[in-house]
């Protein structure tokens, strides 16, 4: 039987190891770098920060934000990011319109514009027991009744206002030592303000009902 003389080179050249200018190494090459790249952008992207503000201090419901109450950190949020004030946003003053604690991220839906705010702050004290049932941010319709002449009794209760908020609530320790009181800070409507002051400085009754 004869053999065909060219078979054994033909075989051994497929054994031959393949150069740098084999296109199936170099295409081999090309898509390992590319699926690096794709890897390594993706990391990358998941991996991104982006500046945004927190508070410094605690910010109670109609406080103005300054520049001194906010300081800058880096923060990954995803799809969260557009829902929190990064250092990209407005710089025009803001006013909290919901309570933020300290070392926070500030959310957007928190915050209204200084010419907007056109409610005044004003303080009533109520019994300790009754006040713990409140917190900043809380929306409460304002009730008061008056003393009567006698001094012996009180007024069927009249409503002053709806919606006023609850900006701030002052620990009885820290305002009024043991007596057993607390003072809450209400933001109300300038044109029941007075009335307001009116039934404190009386010893009128002020209560507060959650608004519904």
């Amino acid at each position: 039987m004869k053999t065909d003389p060219k078979a054994p080179k033909a075989f051994a050249s497929r054994l031959q190891k393949p150069g740098f200018k084999d296109p199936k190494l170099l295409i081999g090459l090309f898509l390992i770098l590319m699926s690096l790249t794709g890897v390594i952008t993706v990391v990358n992207i998941a991996n991104q920060t982006k500046p945004y503000w927190v508070t410094t201090r605690e910010i109670y419901v109609g406080e103005e934000i300054s520049e001194k109450d906010l300081k800058k950190v880096d923060v990954r949020l995803s799809e969260a990011s557009s829902h929190y004030l990064s250092t990209e946003d407005s710089g025009t003053p803001h006013i909290a319109t919901q309570f933020i604690g300290a070392h926070q991220l500030i959310p957007k839906n928190s915050l209204g514009e200084v010419e907007q705010n056109d409610r005044k702050k004003t303080t009533i004290v109520l019994d300790s027991t009754i006040a713990s049932g409140y917190k900043a941010g809380d929306l409460v319709d304002v009730w008061v009744s008056s003393k009567n002449e006698t001094g012996n009794g009180y007024a069927t209760p009249v409503r002053l206002m709806e919606q006023a908020e609850i900006a701030r609530i002052n620990s009885e320790d820290s305002v009024l030592g043991s007596t057993g009181k607390t003072a809450l800070q209400l933001l109300v409507s300038e044109d029941v303000l007075s009335s307001i002051l009116h039934a404190t400085s009386n010893d009128s009754k002020i209560s507060l009902v959650p608004s519904f």
